[in-house]
C-alpha cells in the first residue's frame, strides 16, 4: 500500500466511507475533480456522488463499482478494500433505498390518482354539457313546430268570435226590417245589414244562381211557400209555444250556410270553418241552404239527415222535416 493509503489508515479509515476516502487522496495528489472526471471519462456529478457517498440510483451498481475500482488506482489506494467499502455502505443503505422507492411509488400513485379525477371531472363535464345542448335544441324544435298550429287556432277562435259578434246584429236587423216592411222583398232586408254583409251575400245568391244544378220539382204536398202565398192566413209563424226542434252541424271542411226557422228568423249564416260543430234550436220546419254538403254532417232532433245525395259541387237547398231530400 502506498504512503498516501498509510496516511489516510491513519486518520480512523475504517470509520469513513469509500467516497471520503477517495476524495482526501485525490486532495492528498491536488487534483480537482475535473482532472479526475477528464482521465476516467466520467461526469463531474457522478465524482461527486461517489466522493459523497449519496447515489441517485440512476446509475447501475455494477457500473459505480467499475468506477470506484478505477478511481482508487488512479489515486493508489487498495481498489478491493475500497470496492469492499462500498460494499458495506451499499448494504446499508438498501433499507434507505427501499423506503425511498417505496416513497417514489406512493407519490407517484398519488399524482395518477389525482390525474385520473381530473380527466373524470372533464368526462363528466362534457357529458353535461352534451345533455344541456341536446335539451335546448329540442326545445327549440318543439316551439317551432308548434308555431303553426298556435296560429291556426288564434285564426280559427277569432273568425268563430267575429261571427258570434255579428249574428246577432244581423238577426235584430232582420227582425226590424220584417216589423217595418212585411211586404218588401228579401233583397230589402239584406240591403240593411252593413255594406260588407250585403256585398258578400249578393256575391254568393249570384254564385248559386250561376252553378247550383237545376233542382227537380218537389211533391205537390212539399212546397209550403207556394201554400203560403195563396192562402196568407196558413203562412202565419208557428206558436211560440210550439216545442223547438234542434239541428247540429258537423263540419268536416270550410262551408257557407244560411238557416232560417219557421218564423222567419235566421239562425246562422255565414262561413264556417272546418271541425266547427254547430247547434241550433227553433221552430221547425227549417230552410237550410248549404254550399258543400259533402263536407257537412247534419241531425235533425238527434237524428242523423243523409245528404249522400247531393253530387260534389252542388249547392243543397231544402227544408227540414217537410223537404224530399234528392
Amino acid at each position: 500500500m502506498s504512503e498516501q493509503a498509510d496516511n489516510i489508515e491513519q486518520q480512523g479509515v475504517d470509520k469513513i466511507g469509500p467516497g471520503a476516502m477517495l476524495r482526501q487522496a485525490r486532495e492528498l495528489m491536488q487534483l480537482s475533480q475535473e482532472e479526475i472526471g477528464d482521465q476516467l471519462n466520467l461526469r463531474v456529478s457522478l465524482l461527486q456522488e461517489i466522493e459523497s457517498d449519496q447515489y441517485s440510483g440512476k446509475t447501475p451498481k455494477t457500473f459505480i463499482r467499475g468506477y470506484i475500482r478505477n478511481y482508487a488506482k488512479l489515486v493508489n489506494l487498495d481498489d478491493n478494500d475500497i470496492v469492499a467499502r462500498f460494499d458495506r455502505v451499499d448494504h446499508g443503505l438498501q433499507g434507505t433505498g427501499d423506503m425511498k422507492s417505496f416513497s417514489q411509488s406512493t407519490r407517484k400513485k398519488a399524482e395518477n390518482n389525482r390525474l385520473m379525477l381530473v380527466i373524470y371531472l372533464l368526462i363528466f363535464s362534457m357529458f353535461v354539457l352534451t345533455i344541456v345542448w341536446w335539451w335546448q335544441q329540442t326545445s327549440s324544435t318543439t316551439a317551432l313546430s308548434l308555431a303553426p298550429e298556435l296560429n291556426t287556432v288564434t285564426v280559427a277562435t277569432q273568425n268563430d268570435d267575429a261571427q258570434r259578434t255579428s249574428e246577432p246584429a244581423i238577426k235584430q236587423t232582420i227582425v226590424e226590417s220584417n216589423e217595418s216592411a212585411d211586404a218588401e222583398p228579401v233583397s230589402q232586408e239584406v240591403a240593411a245589414k252593413p255594406d260588407e254583409i250585403e256585398t258578400q251575400d249578393q256575391v254568393f245568391e249570384r254564385h248559386m244562381q250561376q252553378t247550383a244544378p237545376q233542382q227537380p220539382q218537389a211533391e205537390p204536398e212539399a212546397p209550403v211557400e207556394t201554400v203560403a202565398s195563396q192562402q196568407p192566413e196558413a203562412a202565419q209563424p208557428v206558436a211560440n209555444d210550439a216545442p223547438e226542434s234542434n239541428l247540429q252541424f258537423t263540419f268536416k271542411g270550410d262551408c257557407w250556410v244560411n238557416i232560417f226557422d219557421a218564423n222567419g228568423k235566421r239562425l246562422a249564416w255565414g262561413v264556417k270553418k272546418a271541425g266547427y260543430v254547430m247547434n241550433l234550436n227553433g221552430q221547425a220546419p227549417f230552410k237550410i241552404t248549404l254550399g258543400k254538403p259533402e263536407l257537412v254532417e247534419l241531425s235533425y232532433n238527434q237524428e242523423s239527415v243523409d245528404l249522400s245525395g247531393y253530387q260534389i259541387g252542388q249547392i243543397a237547398k231544402f227544408n227540414l222535416p217537410t223537404a224530399q231530400m234528392p
